[in-house]
């Protein structure tokens, strides 16, 4: 990614310690093309996600989102809906 370039929300705005925990990581996001459009406050292309979370194993297919809420910034997590006819 371009250093140089400004982006709607910094690096700094994302709490990768949090998101490593559950399992999405920054430098996947990096090498798949998605960080920029996150840091963007756009909504990532579909990234499959395997999270563990209060002992439930999910794998899903999902897109993130950078929102600020209040003066927190929050990566939202939309679960993609599969095709019923698959």
């Amino acid at each position: 990614m371009d250093e140089n370039k400004k982006n709607v929300f910094p690096q700094e705005a994302v709490n990768w310690d949090e998101l490593e925990a559950i399992g999405i990581y920054r430098d996947e996001l990096e090498t798949n093309g998605e960080l920029e459009l996150l840091l963007n406050g756009q909504r990532t292309n579909p990234v499959n996600l395997h999270l563990m979370m209060l002992g439930i194993d999910i794998d899903m297919d999902a897109t993130l989102r950078l929102i600020l809420q209040g003066e927190t910034y929050i990566v939202e997590i939309n679960g993609i809906t599969p095709d019923p006819l698959n």
